[in-house]
C-alpha cells in the first residue's frame, strides 16, 4: 500500500503541516556537541522543508537528504542546492557506515514495508555517539483529527498501518541504539472550514490517496455541504498526537 509521491509533489507543499522551523531536537543536539557543522541526514525529505529550515538557522551544516521520489527530490533542489538531495529508499541507504552525526526521520516509517529493516540502516550509518530522532503519528490517540471526521475508513487504515510506540521503541533497541526515549504529545491547530476544503480537493495527504475514491468522494461531500452551509471562515479545531522517538547511538 503506497503513495505516488511523484504524482502530488506539485501541490505537496500547499498543506501548512509541510512548513518547517529549525529541528529543536537537532539544535539541542548541537548545543550539547558545542559544534555545528555537523553531518546531518534526513530520511524521507520530501520537498525538503525541514532541512533547508536546519540550514538557514545552522549554515555550516553538511546537510543531506534521502528520499525515494524524484518528483519530490524536484522540489527540493528548487529551493536549495547546497543541500545534497539523494533519490534511494531508507531500508537501503547508499551510505558508509558512521557517515552522519544526526539523522532525523519525520513521518516516514508507516510508509515503508520494513520500518525495523529502515531504522537498522539509520543507526548503521550513525557515527559512535550519533542520534536519531523519528516522529510519527498515533492514530489511537488523535479521535479528533479532522481527516477521521470526515474519512472514517482513513482512521482504520491508519490504525493498521502505523506502527505502536512499543514498536518504535523497540526497533530502536534491537538496532542497538543505546538510550532510547519516547514521548507524545497532543496538538489542536485550527483551521477555517475554507481552507480544510481546499486541501481536501488536493488529496495530497496519504490518508485521502490511499482510501477509495468512493470514501474520498463521501468524505468531501460532507464537508462541502457544511462549507455551503456554515460559509468558509468557520474555525476547525484539529487534533494531532505526535509520537517522538530520540534515541542515541
Amino acid at each position: 500500500m503506497t503513495v505516488d509521491y511523484d504524482r502530488i509533489a506539485g501541490v505537496y507543499d500547499r498543506d501548512a503541516i509541510r512548513h518547517k522551523q529549525v529541528d529543536r531536537h537537532l539544535a539541542a543536539f548541537i548545543d550539547e556537541r558545542g559544534r555545528d557543522d555537523l553531518r546531518v541526514l534526513d530520511v524521507g525529505c520530501g520537498t525538503g522543508n525541514q532541512l533547508v529550515a536546519d540550514i538557514e538557522r545552522f549554515p555550516r551544516l553538511r546537510a543531506t537528504g534521502v528520499d525515494r521520489s524524484a518528483g519530490m527530490l524536484a522540489g527540493a533542489h528548487a529551493k536549495l542546492d547546497a543541500i545534497t538531495w539523494v533519490e534511494a529508499d531508507a531500508t537501503s541507504l547508499p551510505f558508509g557506515d558512521a557517515a552522519f552525526d544526526y539523522a532525523s526521520m519525520q513521518f516516514v516509517i508507516h510508509h515503508l514495508a520494513d520500518g525495523r529493516r529502515a531504522v537498522r540502516e539509520v543507526r548503521r550509518v550513525l557515527d559512535r555517539g550519533g542520534r536519531f530522532v523519528l516522529q510519527s503519528l498515533s492514530p489511537a490517540d488523535q479521535p479528533g483529527f479532522l481527516t477521521y471526521r470526515y474519512w472514517p475508513a482513513a482512521r482504520e487504515l491508519d490504525l493498521r498501518r502505523f506502527a505502536p510506540r512499543a514498536a518504535l521503541e523497540s526497533w530502536c533497541r534491537e538496532a542497538g541504539f543505546t538510550r532510547v526515549k519516547i514521548s507524545i504529545s497532543v496538538e489542536h491547530p485550527v483551521m477555517s472550514l475554507g481552507s480544510a476544503v481546499a486541501l481536501a480537493h488536493d488529496r495530497s495527504g496519504s490518508q485521502l490517496v490511499l482510501i477509495s475514491d468512493d470514501d474520498y468522494r463521501a468524505g468531501l461531500a460532507r464537508l462541502e455541504r457544511e462549507w455551503r452551509e456554515q460559509g468558509p471562515d468557520v474555525s476547525l479545531e484539529d487534533e494531532i498526537a505526535l509520537v517522538t522517538v530520540v534515541a542515541d547511538a
